[in-house]
C-alpha cells in the first residue's frame, strides 16, 4: 500500500477501534493491498460473506424514457411531483 511502519501501525490501530477487535501487528504486511485487507476484515474479523451475484434485480425504467416523461410535464405538474416526493422523503 506504500506505507511506512508508523502509518501501518496507525492504520491497524484505527481499524481495531472501528471493528472492535484486536488485529495482528503484521496486518498490513500480510494483506498488502486494499482488496486483500478488505477481504480479510470482511471474512475473518467481521464475519461477513461477500455477495457476488444478486438473484433478482428490480426493473429500472430507462433514463431516456423518464427524461421524456419529465419534459412533457407542465411547470405546475412538475412542481406538484417534486412536492409529493419531498413529502414522502420527509414523512409529512
Amino acid at each position: 500500500m506504500g506505507m511506512d511502519s508508523l502509518m501501518s501501525v496507525e492504520l491497524k490501530n484505527n481499524l481495531e477501534k472501528m471493528v472492535g477487535s484486536s488485529l495482528p501487528s503484521t496486518l498490513t504486511f500480510e494483506y498488502s493491498t486494499i482488496e486483500a485487507l478488505a477481504q480479510y476484515l470482511l471474512e475473518k474479523v467481521i464475519s461477513l460473506e461477500v455477495v457476488e451475484n444478486v438473484e433478482e434485480t428490480p426493473e429500472i425504467e430507462p433514463v431516456e424514457d423518464f427524461v421524456d416523461d419529465i419534459l412533457q410535464l407542465s411547470e405546475a405538474e412538475l412542481s406538484d411531483m417534486v412536492d409529493k416526493e419531498l413529502e414522502e422523503l420527509l414523512g409529512v
